[in-house]
């Protein structure tokens, strides 16, 4: 009986692999991750841009404002962000994909805020960049947890 537990709890915490693979094999999918949410937010700009939605005079970041790179940028940094939110909780909580959906959520509503306080943006940038950050939002929470079956 101890033989037969003993492979079972080898096969869920996936022993024979060395530790540097597994990171690394978490690392190339959440770069695949973060690469996905990338394009799709920049699927968003380009149809946004072309209906006249988007306001390059609003300042995001600086005196820049929305562009490509910016948007990659920070679509990868959220997910990179997201994913080293869910190492820690699965280190700390008993629940941890639970735990981490609730987190993202609450970090989502909060990301929007200064979103809806971005001085001369109109409603259809506003609209567009909440719609960004709910691409970033769904991508962590339908990927990030996979992470704890790797």
């Amino acid at each position: 009986m101890n033989q037969q537990l003993a492979r079972t709890y080898a096969h869920l915490t996936d022993c024979e692999q060395p530790f540097w693979k597994r990171i690394a094999a978490g690392a190339l999918f959440m770069c695949a991750v973060a690469i996905g949410a990338a394009i799709v937010n920049l699927v968003v700009y380009a149809i946004a841009s072309s209906l006249g939605a988007v306001s390059e005079s609003v300042d995001l970041v600086g005196d820049a404002g929305l562009s490509a790179g910016l948007i990659a940028t920070t679509t990868g940094i959220g997910i990179a962000l997201a994913a080293s939110t869910f190492a820690v909780i699965g280190w700390l909580s008993q629940r941890p994909v639970r735990t981490f959906r609730i987190v993202a959520t609450v970090v989502l509503v909060l990301s929007f805020l200064p979103v809806v306080s971005l001085p001369d943006a109109g409603a259809s940038m506003i609209v567009t960049l909440l719609a960004m950050h709910i691409v970033t939002w769904a991508a962590s929470m339908a990927f990030i947890p996979r992470l704890s079956h790797r």
